[in-house]
């Protein structure tokens, strides 16, 4: 009954928003050409993906696979506007406090199950079981007492605990893709509403009554490698290859954006949260050692320093670090020469002349002081148990949503808002590039720097 007044006061002023089907043309890397009919496009890029982590991708790879595997009902492009995921239009009141989605028709799941309302709130329930709340997820946007229901099979209705006229945007989160459990529950692998298939060799492939995208997502030492491949579109971020890439005579190399910052996070506290930002001189040291193209961190968004203002309160996990480890992923050139040249200044400071925050910090452990690449399980497992001394890790430049980032990186890192405050030192900005041969299909980048390859399939 509550909710029937709600929107019967709601309605009087509604208003609808007109959807956009694609992407600010301002957004798009590449115009694309003309498609081959049966033949995949293929796109190369360096790392490992975790099925798992299809609602909380830890790193580009995986937000790039992610993204064009599952749909969520909003996309927000580069320009930070809205445009139809899986709705194809919404309306609300003035103030936000108010929303009718309505679902693209004709959508089915590859199982060949309808998309329906009820299927999206399903989906989110399924979520929830593994992230939490959904309310929790966006604590600004819908707040406790939220409201959610399928009108029917076509429309979905959110009445926030307070107005919000973001909504749309936030509803672009990976934690609201739409999917359903994988036929293998055990393998890791969603259902979405797009066909795919995993193969043991790393690829994965995208089918559809058009153009299918082929994801090549390969763990290699040397990204070289991929560009001596065959695939029509290779992501890099390694200067040596790009480089490479480069003198090669075929092909463009298109610069993408500066779309990661990597940090220095340490539970070896005291401090507060606040970035240290570098001398300009301790930069060119540091970032001159890196085999990527990198730059100072600029006026950082540090979403991860708003804790309390996004309802994230002292942790009660007050690690304490067993070794004078700093610790990256294995296979992140960046990250790798980010840790040695750290170590190396570390060890040759004095006192007098200690370099960025991230060397001072370091340099009162210099003796033990030491470097280590580790697998994806390995890292999350230490990074979320605080049991070395530093974690060097890229995060987004660039969130839709500060709280929502919030927490989700408050999950990863349970240890980093608690009462014994962790230290966090940005060191360098990075961006890849992105190597095109022949003819290709349109590009876009989204708010985040993530890329959405427009096949007509994906379109």
């Amino acid at each position: 009954m509550i909710l029937a007044g709600l929107v019967a006061a709601c309605n009087s002023g509604t208003r609808e928003i007109p959807g956009r089907l694609a992407p600010d043309p301002e957004c798009l890397v590449m115009p694309g050409a003309a498609e081959v009919a049966g033949e995949p496009l293929v796109v190369a890029l360096a790392g490992e993906v975790d099925p798992r982590n299809a609602l909380d991708p830890t790193t580009f790879t995986e937000q790039i696979v992610f993204d064009q595997l599952y749909e969520t009902l909003i996309n927000v492009d580069c320009t930070g506007r809205t445009y139809a995921g899986l709705a194809e239009r919404w309306e609300s009141n003035d103030a936000g406090g108010h929303w009718i989605f309505h679902l693209r028709p004709n959508v089915r799941f590859a199982d060949g199950t309808p998309l329906t309302g009820a299927a999206v709130l399903r989906s989110w329930r399924m979520n929830e079981r593994e992230v939490g709340d959904v309310a929790r997820l966006l604590p600004l946007a819908v707040g406790t007492g939220a409201t959610i229901r399928a009108v029917n099979d076509s429309t979905l209705e959110i009445v926030p605990a307070r107005p919000n006229p973001r909504l749309p945007q936030l509803l672009s989160a990976p934690r609201f893709r739409v999917m359903k459990p994988g036929p293998k529950r055990g393998a890791g692998w969603r259902t979405g509403t797009r066909e795919f298939h995993a193969g043991t060799t790393g690829i994965v492939v995208i089918s559809g009554t058009g153009q299918a995208l082929e994801l090549r997502v390969s763990d290699v030492e040397d990204e070289r490698d991929l560009v001596d491949g065959d695939a029509d579109v290779v992501l890099l971020r390694e200067a040596g290859a790009v480089s490479y890439a480069g003198s090669l005579g075929e092909g463009e190399l298109i610069p993408l954006r500066w779309d990661r910052t990597y940090v220095l996070i340490s539970p070896g506290g005291g401090g507060g949260r606040e970035p240290h930002v570098p001398s300009a001189d301790a930069d060119d040291r540091l970032l001159a050692a890196v085999r990527g193209d990198v730059r100072r961190p600029g006026p950082a968004s540090a979403f991860w320093l708003r804790g309390p203002d996004c309802g994230i309160m002292d942790s009660t996990a007050h690690p304490d670090p067993r070794s004078a480890r700093i610790v990256f992923r294995e296979r992140d050139g960046v990250a790798h020469d980010l840790a040695a040249r750290l170590v190396a200044l570390a060890g040759r400071a004095d006192g007098t002349d200690s370099g960025t925050g991230a060397v001072a910090f370091l340099a009162t452990f210099q003796e033990f002081l030491s470097t280590e690449g580790l697998g994806s399980a390995g890292f999350e497992r230490s990074l979320r148990d605080g049991t070395d001394l530093g974690y060097i890790i890229d995060l987004p430049s660039t969130v839709v949503e500060r709280c929502g980032s919030v927490v989700r990186f408050a999950g990863r890192v349970p240890w980093f808002f608690g009462r014994k405050s962790a230290r966090v030192f940005p060191l360098a900005m990075s961006r890849r590039y992105m190597f095109v041969r022949g003819a290709g299909v349109p590009v876009s980048r989204d708010a985040t720097g993530g890329l959405r390859f427009l096949t007509r399939e994906l379109r």
